[in-house]
């Protein structure tokens, strides 16, 4: 038990560390917020290129501001504005069809009609000297093609003109274990009469290292055994996308985005298990390899038609088709020391998943200052999987029989959507909808056939009020059900490290979490865009949360509804200039948010923390651009307290480190950008404490503990890019 205690004494300490660290940072940041109450308020300027519209709520960065900055894409001109980057690191890919939320990122003021087609990838392939202005929009923007969250971002291009533009990159990256990697894109864009079009082709590794190392021990006695392992994922990403956008003759525009992608890798685990002496003498009792080939193949494709009537009312007709076809296979082998190592156990899943949305929705302004949107929205989802084990017992691989081996799951789900913004005065905004939707969800298979219904009203209350022209206050109150992930509907294998070759059963009466989500949000512009802060209070209270349940009288668990939960905390967010300090050229960026979880656990009864939900996170980023050959160098650092991962036989605790990727790019050239790039390059561990037990949890007893020390491998790249 000493190891234990001498590893548990280092996690408290650099907890407490952790803790008091981020306490200086946050109080930093509100002792600033507090001060800027004693600040000018904003009045229409010109300050370097930056104007103001006060009573659209817009700041517009022109192309006189933007120009002075010696970037090469339209995303490297976001990552000078404060408070921005978060807006880019947006993920939609997990959201619930489209809805009237998504990227708070547009373009032209068109949200990009996709899901993997990302919109930071799609501002990657537009070039600087394309952009005409950016804009920062706050208040309420009824006129746009997505719901606000806060702040909007519209970055607004040049009309298309005969000129083309191409910009091509290329990388190499150097991962731990001396291995090296190249890759590439290329992107030209440009018009065809009324077409418009951006075409790209990617080439991007997929590799790191986890080497770690694990001791076991029954708690009160010195450890008896541990074990090894260098795990390695690797892979080569192929991308390919276009967008391309159309007007009519009549001023109707299309778009269509296209992403066609190869994204196969394969995971590879080699261990040595051996038993300790008191003394500490390894003796080895095992060999494993373990071989994981993934072959995935996705498409997408996106895309909107837009009708502006005389009147100016608004026809907005919205699609989606995407598919992804994966086979996971998973093998297992082991033998003795010096021995040859035997096949021992083979999983195969092979699960294919589609995706189709079609949304209109035609928007009216009823009067002056009151807007009206209506519309429906119809998706398809379905997801069909094969499952299937391989299990040696003494005479080779035989087929063992699982749970619910084949499975297709359909949804389909049909919504109605109501949408009423009023602005009473030009300082207050008020928008409220009133959303139903109806599903129906069948599950068929050799094991299993199952249908059911769901029917929900989510209703929605959101008001914002500026205090002054650099002061506003929202708030709101919303109705959400969230989507169901299919895969829970059917076998799988559980995917944590130390027991990936258990049997994870499917569960067909899974049903949506439903949760009243209570948000404010108070936020400080600073005087002459020296950049934005926000404080932000939020409560979840969640019906029917998902996390796994025991099934039967052993370790098998399912993903299943364990009743309510809540989630709260507040969040301290926000992007700054220094030039009021005297440095110029100087970016901080900068999120601390502070939360409690709380879920019943199904296995003893008991109150337990969400999985995978640290009470602390933040991240800092630093960036310093000077006007040497465009000289610009800074580093972003996140970090997160430590959090659980639990299943039917094990409680998973990590203590997670800083990870620090710190930057340096010049641009010798007029249009060329070399960026030198790293990743966890402190390699930082992530040590972990695993408590087992001799079946479920809720009734079984403890058998031993773990301690792991988990490092991530560190990458260094080199970045080449340029245009022409």
């Amino acid at each position: 038990m000493l190891i234990s205690d001498s590893r548990r004494n280092y996690i408290d300490e650099t907890l407490v560390w952790r803790l008091a660290r981020t306490a200086v940072l946050a109080g930093a940041c509100v002792a600033y917020l507090v001060a800027g109450l004693g600040s000018s308020n904003l009045a229409a300027q010109e300050t370097l290129g930056v104007g103001i519209t006060e009573d659209e709520g817009r700041i517009i960065y022109s192309r006189a501001f933007l120009d002075q900055f010696n970037v090469i894409s339209a995303v490297d001109l976001l990552e000078r504005i404060p408070g921005v980057q978060d807006l880019l690191d947006f993920d939609e890919s997990g959201e619930r069809g489209f809805g009237s939320t998504g990227a708070q990122v547009l373009i032209n003021g068109q949200r990009l009609s996709g899901k993997s087609n990302d919109i930071q990838s799609a501002l990657t392939r537009i070039q600087a000297r394309q952009v005409l202005r950016i804009e920062v929009i706050r208040g309420n923007a009824p006129g746009l093609d997505v719901r606000s969250e806060g702040r909007i971002v519209n970055v607004v291009l040049e009309e298309a003109s005969a000129t083309n533009y191409g910009s091509w990159e290329g990388n190499v990256s150097y991962y731990t274990g001396n291995r090296w990697r190249p890759g590439a894109e290329l992107s030209y864009s440009g018009s065809w009469g009324s077409l418009e079009y951006i075409v790209s082709l990617k080439a991007r590794p997929v590799t790191y290292a986890r080497p770690r190392s694990d001791i076991f021990f029954i708690p009160g006695s010195p450890p008896f055994a541990g074990q090894r392992e260098d795990g390695l994922k690797d892979g080569t990403h192929l991308i390919a996308t276009t967008n391309l956008t159309y007007t009519f003759s009549n001023s109707d525009v299309l778009n269509l985005n296209v992403r066609v992608a190869d994204e196969g890798r394969t995971n590879r685990d080699n261990g040595v298990l051996f038993d300790l002496s008191p003394t500490g003498v390894e003796t080895p009792t095992l060999i494993t390899h373990n071989r994981f080939p993934t072959s995935e193949i996705t498409w997408e494709i996106g895309g909107d038609y837009e009708h502006r009537f005389l009147s100016g009312d608004l026809l907005k007709i919205l699609f989606l088709l995407s598919s992804e076809d994966r086979r996971d296979v998973r093998e297992f082998s082991s033998g003795l020391p010096g021995a040859e190592l035997t096949l021992n156990r083979r999983q195969i899943l092979e699960p294919k998943e589609q995706e189709k949305i079609v949304r209109g929705t035609y928007r009216r302004g009823v009067a002056k200052g009151h807007t009206l949107t209506v519309g429906a929205e119809v998706a398809i989802n379905t997801l069909e999987q094969l499952v299937q084990q391989f299990i040696d017992f003494g005479s080779g691989l035989e087929n063992v029989a699982v749970p619910n081996p084949d499975s297709k799951v359909e949804e389909f789900r049909a919504e109605s959507v109501t949408e009423y913004s009023w602005q009473p005065m030009p300082e207050l905004s008020v928008e409220a909808s009133m959303d139903t939707e109806y599903s129906r969800i069948k599950q068929t298979g050799s094991a299993v056939s199952n249908q059911r219904t769901f029917f929900y009203v989510r209703p929605r209350l959101e008001a914002r009020y500026d205090i002054t022209p650099n002061w506003q206050i929202r708030g709101g109150v919303t109705r959400a059900v969230s989507q169901l992930d299919f895969s829970d509907f059917v076998s799988s294998f559980r995917t944590e490290d130390s027991s990936d070759d258990v049997l994870v059963a499917g569960n067909p009466d899974l049903v949506p979490e439903k949760s009243w989500n209570y948000e404010l949000v108070l936020e400080h512009r600073l005087p002459d865009d020296q950049g934005v802060l926000s404080l932000r209070g939020f409560y979840e209270d969640i019906e029917d949360h998902i996390h796994k349940i025991p099934v039967g009288t052993g370790n098998i668990s399912a993903a299943g509804n364990v009743g309510s939960a809540k989630f709260y905390g507040v969040e301290l967010k926000g992007g700054i200039r220094l030039d009021w300090l005297g440095i110029e050229g100087v970016k901080i960026d900068g999120n601390v948010k502070f939360w409690q979880t709380s879920k019943t656990d199904a296995f003893t009864g008991q109150k337990f923390r969400i999985e995978q939900r640290a009470n602390l996170n933040w991240d800092l980023s630093f960036r310093h651009d000077t006007e040497w050959h465009g000289l610009s160098y800074g580093v972003d650092m996140n970090d997160r307290s430590n959090f659980y991962l639990a299943d039917s036989d094990f409680i998973l605790k990590f203590w997670p480190k800083i990870n620090v990727n710190p930057f340096i790019e010049v641009r010798p050239y007029r249009n060329i950008l070399v960026r030198l790039s790293g990743s966890d390059i402190r390699r930082p561990a992530e040590p972990r404490h695993v408590q087992y037990f001799d079946g479920n949890r809720g009734t079984a007893n403890p058998t031993f503990d773990e301690i792991r020390d988990w490092h991530f491998g560190r990458s260094v790249t080199l970045t080449v890019r340029g245009t022409f």
